[in-house]
């Protein structure tokens, strides 16, 4: 009732999960509870099986069945707003933003055709997804989209 992208349903003895976004899916369960649900939704649906989930909604799946490890990342989409922003050759840091900096309406604006809005846009999702290290940061550099300074690009 929670979620409404999420459906739940116990066949015989196991339980099974779909995800649903858009024309997207998840199935999860055990194989022969999954062939039934594949086989019932075939019949109302055009399906395609793509096999074992490697990418969902732009996150990396990495599955360790051995280990029972499940490792989720967006590498891609983060190296991509890299690209997309010319930041190739950015140094990491170990934290995006000091946690006493101050940030001031004030300053130098920033010129219009710097495309802040759209990297907050960018680093929200990340952030909210498999980034929550960049919060913070976002969330401060956030408050300031209706009127970015210099120093909020440059931070």
């Amino acid at each position: 009732e929670a979620d409404p992208c999420l459906y739940v349903k116990d066949i015989e003895g196991t339980r099974v999960f779909l995800i649903v976004h858009v024309d997207d899916c998840i199935l999860i369960g055990e194989s022969k509870a999954l062939l039934m649900i594949k086989k019932d939704i075939s019949a109302l649906f055009e399906v395609s099986d793509i096999g074992s989930i490697k990418y969902f909604l732009g996150i990396e799946l990495i599955r360790n069945v051995e280990d029972g490890m499940l490792w989720i990342g967006q590498r891609h989409y983060a190296k991509n707003i890299l690209k997309r922003f010319e930041m190739n050759d950015c140094k990491p840091k170990l934290s995006p933003l000091d946690a006493n900096m101050q940030l001031s309406k004030t300053g130098t604006p920033l010129d219009a055709d710097v495309p802040y809005r759209e990297l907050i846009g960018c680093l929200l999702y990340l952030s909210t997804c498999t980034r929550p290290d960049l919060a913070h940061s976002v969330g401060m550099l956030s408050r300031f989209v209706s009127a970015p300074q210099k120093e909020h690009w440059e931070v």
